[in-house]
């Protein structure tokens, strides 16, 4: 077998399907675990509950009469209050029953979506397979809501639970001498009731939330420099009005731009731009940013979290022939500005709001923004879409895109000069490269 075959498409498949089989059989393994798990959990649970029930029966026989009439009455509140007790940790132990319950479900889910993809690549009829699968292929099957199998363990858990709930307050208000003043003496009943309401309850917004969230977060976060606006073309343009140097936009091959050697930018350049309050505020936005945005946020409802890294201004780096008047625009957006990153955050919202983009939440990163490490505690891109699972992130740094593929289900790449994918030797296959907002917008609308 020669190199290329060994390297091949063919290849390539054949590992994946490998994969997929090893998977299958791992997947299927903790299915039946997770159920074997269920089974023996819930026969351990009755079990516990049940041994007071030969302690009770001993205790109300005829001649212990009087001594337990006298603990019922010492006991006072204490008696609902174990009953409740009792009742609610059976109460937490069926949630943790039904999220077993659910991971069976969700391996079931993996398990028929591998099932799928063997069926369609197989060349036997619909007809055929038909015939000889009679299993489900689809990865929204089965549901996560139950009524017709795991909602009769709910039962159970209900009866169990409210008994005991039922038990105590029955006794604190008609086995004892407090007197049976109005609706109080409804209580015990109402306590039937309202625990229904909560079993069912809980378990239904537990099953909800697996079928609409779990996995689910439908948050897409997006950078602003080079996704939402054209940063190449404004700083050449600002540069050359402020320092008189000209460069072409479309050769700014590295990021910073002091890195392109041939370009004859310095870092006290780049200070010259970066501080001034024009070069955030007049941005030009990027073409078709604020309809894309819009239709995902509205149509798709994605939750739209915008990133930022902007370390400005930084008075110690104010060009000093033009120290005075960088001040006076400054202190033209505010006093604060010194002291605080108030004063770009506003300029952030107010050309956000200029262009027309919806979001719902602005995070301008400080500090360390390019490690992933959690340790560090740090407030970036990379621990917040860790932290809040977010499934989509738009970049247009290389090296934050490759990072975020480990961390986001789908990263789209805004291609420029400086972030050419052929200097990577093996691309993520969830690293998508776009050149605009609409291919971006169509590619969600067409596989998610």
């Amino acid at each position: 077998m020669n190199a290329e075959s060994e390297n091949g498409p063919d290849n390539g498949d054949k590992r994946y399907e490998d994969f997929l089989l090893a998977e299958y059989n791992n997947i299927a393994q903790a299915h039946f675990n997770t159920v074997n798990s269920i089974s023996s959990f819930f026969r351990y649970y009755l079990l516990l509950v049940a041994l007071p029930v030969p302690l009770l029966a001993l205790v109300l026989k005829p001649e212990h009469a009087g001594v337990v009439g006298k603990l019922v009455e010492r006991a006072g509140i204490w008696i609902p209050t174990c009953g409740s007790a009792v009742g609610g940790i059976g109460l937490l132990v069926m949630c943790y029953i039904a999220n077993l319950r659910f991971d069976a479900l969700l391996y079931a889910r993996q398990v028929n979506g591998i099932r799928s993809y063997f069926v369609n690549c197989s060349s036997r009829s619909f007809r055929e397979q038909r015939a000889i699968h009679s299993l489900p292929r689809v990865t929204s099957e089965p549901r996560y809501v139950e009524w017709h199998y795991f909602f009769f363990v709910v039962l159970t858990f209900w009866v169990i639970n409210t008994s005991y709930l039922f038990a105590g307050w029955f006794y604190y208000f008609y086995g004892g001498s407090l007197p049976r003043l109005g609706w109080l003496q409804f209580v015990p009943w109402f306590s039937v009731f309202a625990s229904f309401l909560l079993h069912v309850g809980l378990y239904w917004a537990l099953a909800e939330h697996r079928e609409t969230g779990y996995f689910k977060n439908r948050i897409i976060g997006i950078d602003i420099d080079g996704v939402l606006n054209t940063h190449r073309q404004h700083f050449a343009k600002l540069l050359a009005e402020l320092t008189d140097k000209k460069i072409d936009s479309e050769a700014i091959t590295r990021i910073p731009v002091r890195e392109c050697a041939d370009l004859g930018v310095g870092e006290a350049d780049e200070h010259a731009v970066f501080n001034h309050p024009s070069y955030w505020r007049d941005m030009p936005v990027a073409p078709g940013v604020s309809t894309a945005i819009r239709r995902l946020r509205n149509a798709f409802r994605y939750k739209i979290w915008i990133f930022s890294y902007r370390a400005w201004p930084e008075e110690k780096s104010f060009p000093q022939e033009k120290r005075e008047d960088y001040v006076q625009l400054w202190d033209a957006m505010g006093s604060s500005w010194r002291n605080s990153s108030k004063a770009i955050e506003l300029l952030t919202e107010e050309w956000l709001g200029k262009h027309d983009i919806e979001y719902d939440h602005l995070v301008i990163e400080r500090g360390n923004v390019h490690t992933t490490d959690p340790a560090l505690l740090v407030q970036n891109r990379f621990a917040i879409s860790a932290r809040k699972k977010i499934p989509i992130f738009v970049e247009d740094d290389l090296q934050k895109a490759l990072k975020l593929t480990a961390i986001c289900e789908l990263v789209f790449l805004m291609e420029h000069p400086y972030n050419q994918l052929q200097a990577v030797e093996h691309t993520p296959r969830n690293l998508i490269p776009v050149k605009s907002w609409n291919e971006i917008y169509a590619f969600i609308r067409d596989n998610l």
